[in-house]
């Protein structure tokens, strides 16, 4: 099953993350930005979270 996911928040890369273990998911992210060059500015992921977002 192909998903598309909108929006690179925190609960869309959780989604992805969880949706794409499972070998018949196909997840794809659009994310878009009003500034042409931010980059990480929006997401804060302490480190005591972030194990949770690795495959």
């Amino acid at each position: 099953m192909h998903i598309i996911i909108t929006g690179a928040g925190l609960t869309g890369l959780s989604l992805a993350t969880s949706l794409s273990r499972s070998p018949s998911h196909t997840v794809t992210i659009y994310q878009q930005s009003t500034l042409a060059h931010e980059v990480g500015a929006a997401i804060n992921v302490p480190p005591n979270v972030a194990r949770f977002l690795i495959p």
